[in-house]
């Protein structure tokens, strides 16, 4: 609640955020609804405040001293992975929710980075997979969770996402031993299809633009490199503790 007028307020471009300044250089934001989700400490004397294309992005600054900043905000978001399919151990440190395209490069880069850090790292890491396919990937939502092999699926699909097609998805069925028509079939599935539009539509939620989109533990992860995943394993998360 704002007991004052503010110095100046911005709304983010999707409409999610209501960003206010506060006479002592306070940052205030505040749901649709009215709900005050934070409060930032500002410099004295911030009085500009414009969105960008962004929520998790604004621009503040001082008119007397002529200065304006870039500001990135952490937003800690509450993601359901319920019935979602995951590995490691549900009581590890950090949970690794990704949003991801079995077509993407970068995605298979991720996939493989960590496994390598799951292994390196036993019991520290749960990943939670969500699909993500983009439209100029038709290939990329198929999955075998209905016949119990995601996981291998997974990996397989990932080795070869340069060369997804639906006899290559076919044949990767085939070395699995997995039921190919089976398979074909549960594509359309009612409970498949709502499990993807379950999927798009957390991402709409959480303004996922792209893949592969990563959060730990509720906050969004920007670097994806091996490096900054074996640093974070390493501080179990720096700050990024399990809720």
């Amino acid at each position: 609640m704002l007991f004052r007028s503010p110095v100046d307020i911005a709304i983010s471009l999707n409409g999610r955020r209501v960003f206010a300044l506060t006479e002592t250089g306070g940052l205030l934001i505040y749901a649709p609804d009215g709900r005050l989700e934070a409060r930032v400490p500002m410099a004295a004397g911030t009085d500009i405040l414009q969105a960008t294309p962004r929520e998790d992005v604004i621009l503040v600054g001082n008119s007397r001293e002529k200065t304006l900043k870039v500001i990135t905000l952490d937003f800690l978001q509450t993601i359901d992975t319920r019935g979602l399919p995951a590995r490691g151990p549900a009581d590890a440190p950090l949970e690794l929710v990704v949003f991801s395209d079995f077509e993407c490069p970068s995605c298979a880069g991720l996939a493989s980075a960590l496994e390598q850090i799951s292994a390196e790292h036993p019991g520290k890491v749960r990943e939670v997979f969500m699909n993500y396919p983009l439209r100029s990937h038709p290939n990329s939502w198929a999955a075998a969770g209905r016949q119990g092999r995601f996981w291998e699926f997974h990996d397989a699909l990932f080795d070869n996402y340069n060369q997804l097609s639906p006899q290559k998805i076919n044949d990767i069925a085939r070395d699995l031993k997995l039921d190919v028509a089976r398979l074909n079939q549960e594509m359309n599935h009612p409970e498949v299809t709502a499990a993807l539009k379950r999927d798009m539509a957390e991402a709409a939620r959480l303004n996922v633009g792209g893949t592969p989109t990563v959060f730990v533990n509720g906050r969004i992860l920007r670097d994806h490199s091996l490096e900054s995943l074996q640093a974070l394993v390493a501080g179990q998360g720096s700050g990024s503790q399990k809720r």
